[in-house]
């Protein structure tokens, strides 16, 4: 019996060293891979400046305000101008005062009768075509 129980502490001697070494393994291993990431980080990021970085981040932001004020100009409905409430509504009441027929030319108003207009034509009105035949005809004379 207590060789078994010999026998028994050493199984868990063994079994304890056994776990220490797969630890020590593993640890190795992680700080193994942890040096090759370190070196890799380092190789990857030897052309790089944090200024650089800082300027290109500025050039970034910089170009996206400016396709965000493209957007928001091509987006806005008509290109709509803001216009003040009360000089449109002292236009309108200005407009009010004219009487159909009359024109508001710069302050005084003037009727319809003292515009001069074109006369009407009574004959049949002729194409582009017909007056170049008649121009070719009339120079052949």
């Amino acid at each position: 019996e207590q060789q078994l129980q010999q026998i028994d502490g050493s199984l868990a001697t063994l079994e304890m060293q056994r776990e220490a070494i797969e630890s020590a393994t593993t640890n190795t291993a992680v700080l193994s891979t942890m040096d090759n990431a370190a070196k890799a980080l380092k190789k990857a990021q030897s052309g790089l400046n944090l200024d650089d970085i800082s300027d290109i981040m500025d050039n970034i932001t910089e170009q996206q305000d400016v396709a965000r004020e493209i957007s928001e100009a091509i987006s806005s409905p008509g290109n709509a101008v803001d216009y003040d409430e009360d000089d449109l509504e002292a236009e309108l009441e200005a407009l009010g005062d004219t009487t159909p027929g009359e024109v508001d030319l710069g302050g005084h108003l003037d009727t319809e009768q003292d515009i001069q207009l074109p006369e009407v034509p009574s004959g049949k009105l002729t194409s582009d075509e017909d007056t170049a035949n008649m121009e070719k005809s009339a120079a052949l004379t």
